[in-house]
């Protein structure tokens, strides 16, 4: 090579690069340079960032994170969904269904409640909120049938007006499309906050417990029950009086279902009861065929089986 570019490029590059670059580019592509961008990523890194972002991801993540997030988070857009705040009805708490009937995940994020206290009574008195992954049918004597997820203090805002709960009360609750979540907010100190409920029987709408009482495009709020006394004393036909509030998730994600064939358990709850329960009731059916109900002993059999090996006796 010369020791000083010439004034004008040459037809043709030299096979060795000059000591100084040309004033000039040159029209051709020097050896060892592709005419364009490779389609591929180099095996080693270029000493220096290009300019503009690629258009697809590395196949590696870069050494040092960028110093900027590539988009701000999403923010969490809550809604509601009200029953009522009509009253009518003292208890201790409310046992309800919640479905899901959209095609999207469901977060339950927060609760509004209705109760007779008011903040003339600076005093604050405990609730509890429980979650059950199924209907509260046949469950509202049963506390092991329930996982709590919350005790909170509660300051109530009186007759006619929502009180609304403390932002967190609990971790979401994740409800799956076209499934139903039942929930049981029960004050602690009985006799001291009560909450209100309605009795739907008596009103024009002659509704039962199990009726959608309120919908939308995303949530049903089914008539539940009035409960006195924690898990003890149950009354029919009474709508919680409230608002659910949840978020609306992103695609119609699949959780893993593991039960024991139609028994449906809670977490903590005595799965052997529930099986013995759920097989009196009728669970494992008789089909008129000889067919099907070999089959539905065999399907007993797994079961009494499955028992025997996950129990002491």
């Amino acid at each position: 090579p010369t020791d000083s570019p010439t004034a004008s490029p040459t037809s043709k590059p030299t096979h060795l690069p000059s000591t100084s670059p040309s004033e000039a580019a040159t029209n051709s592509v020097g050896s060892g340079q592709t005419p364009a961008p490779s389609t591929t990523p180099t095996k080693l890194a270029s000493r220096t960032p290009t300019q503009n972002p690629t258009r697809d991801p590395s196949h590696r993540p870069s050494s040092i994170p960028t110093s900027i997030p590539s988009s701000a988070p999403v923010p969490i857009i809550a809604s509601t969904l009200t029953t009522t705040y009509t009253g009518g009805t003292s208890v201790d708490g409310n046992m309800f269904d919640v479905i899901n009937v959209s095609n999207d995940a469901i977060y339950i994020r927060n609760f509004q409640i209705h109760t007779s206290a008011s903040n003339s009574n600076s005093s604050s008195n405990q609730l509890q909120i429980y979650r059950r992954k199924a209907s509260h049918k046949n469950r509202e004597r049963h506390k092991g049938a329930w996982k709590l997820i919350s005790t909170l203090d509660v300051t109530g805002q009186g007759l006619g007006v929502a009180t609304y709960l403390q932002e967190q009360s609990f971790e979401p609750e994740l409800l799956q499309s076209g499934k139903t979540m039942a929930f049981f907010l029960s004050f602690l100190n009985y006799g001291g906050y009560s909450m209100y409920c309605t009795s739907t029987t008596s009103s024009n709408s002659n509704q039962k417990t199990f009726d959608v009482y309120v919908s939308n495009e995303h949530l049903q709020v089914l008539v539940g029950v009035g409960k006195r006394f924690g898990f003890a004393n149950t009354y029919k036909n009474y709508v919680w009086n409230g608002a659910v509030v949840y978020s609306v998730g992103s695609g119609k994600a699949a959780l893993p279902n593991v039960n024991l064939g139609n028994v449906d358990a809670e977490d903590g709850e005595d799965v052997l009861t529930v099986a013995s329960s759920s097989l009196s009731s009728g669970v494992v059916g008789w089909s008129r065929t000889k067919s099907s109900m070999m089959m539905s002993s065999a399907m007993l059999s797994c079961v009494v089986w499955w028992m025997a090996t996950h129990f002491v006796w």
